[in-house]
């Protein structure tokens, strides 16, 4: 017997086949899209980490109840402050200043710091624990009486007149 040749082969297959049931129910089913029923166990799994994770974000938040100790302290500070510029400023008025001309840019620095110093002072009041707002607050302050105390420093020019008689 010889075998048969591939030609002859092909012959005898049937141009079409059947399957053995019908596929296009289970076919449609797939290709529509269906409603998925989460089982019981994720949704309380999900609903835990939800109620976990507000609850942490609630705690983690800062607490914005204002402590009235230190809105006391910050306003004795402040204070404090004030009257240490009416000082310096007073014995600035008894010792020789310098004229106008030369104390302005030590006068507009005062003034700039002044201004911030207040405003960082507001934002303390409203946010009295802020570790990072009180070092700014009591480093414009040191500056400020830097600058003052630097300005009475200077040197009296020859300018200024002399009390007395000239011989």
């Amino acid at each position: 017997m010889s075998k048969p040749s591939l030609e002859q082969l092909l012959e005898q297959v049937p141009n079409a086949m059947a399957p053995e049931r019908d596929l296009w129910p289970q076919i449609q089913q797939r290709l529509s899209p269906q409603r998925k029923v989460l089982p019981l166990r994720q949704m309380l799994a999900a609903s835990v980490l939800v109620i976990v994770g507000a609850l942490s974000y609630a705690l983690w938040q800062p607490q914005q109840t204002l402590n009235p100790e230190l809105l006391t302290m910050l306003a004795e500070l402040q204070q404090q402050h004030q009257q240490q510029l009416v000082q310096l400023e007073q014995k600035s008025q008894w010792a020789h200043w310098q004229p106008a001309s030369l104390t302005t840019p030590i006068n507009q620095g005062v003034n700039e710091l002044q201004q911030a110093s207040n405003k960082i002072y507001q934002a303390l009041q409203q946010d009295p624990q802020n570790q990072q707002l009180w070092q700014l607050w009591l480093w414009s302050q040191k500056r400020q009486i830097e600058l003052l105390t630097q300005g009475q420093q200077l040197p009296v020019t020859a300018h200024e007149s002399t009390q007395g008689i000239r011989i």
